[in-house]
């Protein structure tokens, strides 16, 4: 028997972009087959769309994925292509502006649409819902429209039961490589192909770096040439908005790997599937297309304060913000997240990420002495060696508060239980006490330690030049 694929209109639109439609298998004889594929090409033509022949990642079972097929500038219907339809290289000019300009009818269209849902619904459904999408204390929901770019917001359609960004590869990492590795496949959402090599030589050009951190990512997609922003206090209601825009969502977040031990781990959000409650995505340690339930997810995520990076097209950025909501605004994310921390101590007062959690929020807040109190007494609980590897709000606080002393024991703690391995933080922030206490040339050394890891680390560079912060 053969087989054909047919699109089955969902019903549901997404303002400013092309729809998905759902692809289903129909079982066909041979000729039947060949008859419903070519009937299938000519209705492409008669809409004057083109079919993309770029690769796709398999979907799972259960998941939709969408058409590639660019929609002609008048077309109604509902076909969401993999990417822009805009950027057609074989278009002329005044076609690419034709075909944006449709883009913005339908969008129009859609703000009038029933089935339009804000993220602030989105935020107040997943909440009420028994399968707990949503954790206690996630926002109400979305910031109010900044006036310079609400002429061009309208409301996000809500989702629909699943949905798979097409088009993203898969690789797996070498040797302390989910950064760039995770750069990888987010890039190739967006079209853009990069070797984790190549990306880990600007990342992270030292083989034994064991971190990259968020706005290292950012400002690294940033130079591809697409829009990136560093969020904190995620839930899983952005990431289904976000995944429904076609963006991908680097999440970092804390694992146990068997025989190796509790770790950071970046992941790329790539899909969902909601009556199952789980998200869908790349992972270079374990393999692609990796399920995980929403419980699961947020359980790795909650050690990181729900951090995540996205990557975007410019165009998109009205949309994105809506998506993402309160955690667009980073400080408001921060206040966010230290309320929901002390309502968990309200709870647990022993739970050592809610600690964790509450000092870095209160050092990005600037109440150094309560974030110092905050580790401390997570440090006191017991926290896995490798945590302060990744987070750095304690040297921070520590620093604000005159602990020049602790902060020096509590560098050359860290860098010793990395046995090899390299953190050119510990070796910045080890600098920034000593020249604090008027110990220049070890502050020095301690600098150049830190440059000679990662020549691109502006915040050592500029301390070098005597920029002491």
């Amino acid at each position: 028997m053969g087989m054909a694929v047919v699109a089955v209109d969902q019903g549901r639109r997404l303002p400013g972009r092309p729809q998905p439609w759902e692809l289903r298998p129909v079982a066909l004889g041979s000729q039947g087959a060949l008859l419903a594929g070519a009937a299938c090409l000519l209705a492409i033509s008669a809409l004057g769309c083109t079919v993309e022949r770029t690769p796709v990642t398999p979907s799972p079972p259960g998941v939709s994925t969408v058409a590639a097929i660019a929609l002609p500038a008048a077309s109604e219907h509902p076909v969401r292509a993999r990417s822009d339809p805009t950027a057609c290289s074989v278009c002329p000019e005044q076609e690419v502006i034709r075909r944006r300009e449709a883009r913005r009818s339908l969008a129009a269209e859609s703000m009038a649409s029933p089935t339009a849902m804000s993220a602030a619904e989105l935020a107040a459904q997943e909440a009420a819902s028994p399968n707990g999408t949503v954790p206690p204390g996630a926002p109400d929901g979305a910031a109010a429209p900044d006036p310079m770019t609400s002429q061009t917001e309208m409301p996000i359609a809500e989702p629909s039961d699943s949905a798979l960004i097409p088009g993203t590869i898969h690789v797996y990492q070498k040797w302390n490589n989910c950064g760039p590795s995770a750069m990888v496949m987010a890039l190739s959402a967006l079209g853009i192909r990069r070797d984790q090599l190549e990306v880990a030589a600007e990342l992270k050009p030292d083989r034994e770096d064991t971190n990259v951190a968020p706005d290292e990512l950012v400002a690294y997609a940033l130079r591809q040439g697409v829009m990136a922003r560093a969020a904190y206090g995620g839930s899983v209601g952005q990431l289904r908005l976000l995944v429904s825009l076609g963006v991908p969502a680097i999440a970092e977040q804390w694992i146990d790997v068997a025989g190796r031990g509790e770790m950071g781990h970046y992941r790329v959000v790539v899909g969902f599937d909601h009556p199952a409650a789980e998200l869908i995505v790349q992972d270079s340690y374990y393999g692609p297309l990796r399920r995980y339930s929403y419980q699961a997810f947020e359980a790795m995520w909650r050690p990181f304060s729900g951090a995540y990076v996205v990557l975007y097209p410019p165009e998109l950025e009205a949309m994105v913000r809506q998506a993402m909501g309160p955690a667009w605004d980073v400080a408001d994310s921060w206040r966010r997240i230290r309320d929901e921390r002390l309502r968990e101590l309200a709870v647990d007062p022993n739970d050592r990420w809610s600690w964790f959690g509450l000092g870095e929020a209160a050092s990005h807040l600037g109440d150094h002495a309560a974030a110092v109190a905050a580790f401390e007494r997570a440090i006191e609980i017991g926290l896995p060696f490798r945590t302060f590897w990744y987070q750095f709000g304690y040297y921070r606080s520590l620093v604000a508060t005159g602990a020049y002393e602790r902060t020096i024991a509590h560098a050359d703690l860290t860098l010793a239980s990395m046995k090899g391995e390299n953190l050119e933080e510990s070796h910045y922030w080890r600098g920034v006490a000593l020249a604090r206490l008027g110990r220049w040339p070890e502050a020095e050394a301690s600098f150049a330690a830190a440059l000679a890891y990662n020549p691109g680390f502006d915040a050592a560079r500029r301390a070098l030049a005597g920029d002491i912060p």
